[in-house]
């Protein structure tokens, strides 16, 4: 039984950056889905069908059940050290692609590596639009050498990557997060490069290995928008008798559910689970008995993913 550890999810205040960074990552139209593999068909212990092939042999990878962002399995990669592993998916090349990956990492030392990739360019090939998580930090390409986010062990992080080779330039997302804005991201500009998309474990001394999972490739467009949620109320104390208002918002249609926790435990469903469209909603109720502070809980999901953002407020 995998275990379904826990997600880093990003709750975004609600103001002008956020509305930016919503509009910054498009829509899926004019988008073509041209991979989409989530383990799960895959014996546990095996390695990957066709089209999935391997470039560098590492240590090894296979299936695996020990972890899962979604269902029940992932993709286990381990490198060695002097010797990484790499396995790949051969594309047409696209002016305009986007990947998604989950990543998960179990300790340090981890060195994982994703991006898009041409073998025959170099001795050792050419990377493009590339993601490592090493070491407690995610590096981008173009993003700097201190890296553009931190991650922990034990956690899953959607990495969402969205490529522009006519102007070199790429956008990454971490959990719904726009964390690197058009950054370089290697080549020539105007130039489609790369044949393939590649996963994998790099070669560093002592590399424990990374599992990744739900991997999507989208040419001509870009990815459809993550799940975004945001959930507030108008003020953060109260009296009683005095009517407080909960704010709950998503970026993209779903189904949601909120509820309000009360300071003995008892729990109030106050909407849902309905399906809802890209909205602003409100709820409104007159704060009674128990005094102490409630716990408000926003659930929202789809089918690729599921959300859970929190506030609280006092009477």
């Amino acid at each position: 039984m995998a275990k379904k550890m826990k997600k880093v999810l990003n709750c975004i205040v609600v103001t002008a950056a956020m509305l930016l960074i919503v509009a910054s990552m498009g829509s899926a139209s004019g988008s073509e889905l041209i991979l989409e593999d989530n383990f799960e068909s895959y014996s546990v212990g095996s390695y990957l069908s066709s089209p999935w092939y391997n470039i560098w042999s590492g240590d090894t990878a296979y299936v695996s059940d020990s972890y899962a962002y979604s269902g029940s399995k992932s993709f286990y990669s381990k490198g060695k050290p002097n010797w990484a592993r790499t396995d790949a998916v051969q594309i047409e090349p696209n002016k305009q692609i986007a990947y998604e990956v989950a990543v998960y990492a179990t300790a340090y030392p981890t060195d994982a590596h994703i991006s898009l990739y041409n073998k025959d360019i170099s001795d050792w090939g050419t990377h493009y639009a590339d993601i490592r998580f090493l070491d407690g930090k995610i590096y981008a390409r173009g993003g700097g050498a201190n890296g553009i986010a931190e991650y922990q062990t034990n956690t899953w992080y959607k990495v969402k990557v969205e490529a522009d080779f006519d102007t070199q330039k790429m956008d990454v997302y971490i959990n719904g997060a726009l964390l690197g804005n058009q950054l370089n991201m290697g080549g020539t500009s105007g130039e489609a490069l790369y044949n393939t998309f590649t996963l994998g474990a790099e070669h560093s001394s002592g590399n424990s290995g990374v599992y990744f999972d739900d991997v999507k490739i989208y040419a001509e467009g870009t990815a459809p928008e993550s799940l975004l949620i945001d959930v507030w109320t108008d003020k953060s104390k109260y009296n009683i008798g005095e009517t407080v208002t909960i704010y709950y918002q998503t970026n993209t249609a779903c189904t949601a559910k909120l509820t309000v926790t009360k300071p003995d435990g008892t729990q109030v469903v106050v909407g849902g689970p309905d399906d809802i469209p890209v909205c602003t909603r409100s709820k409104s109720a007159a704060a009674g008995y128990p005094t102490g502070t409630r716990t408000v809980t926003f659930e929202a999901w789809t089918s690729d993913e599921s959300k859970e953002a929190t506030c609280y407020f006092n009477l």
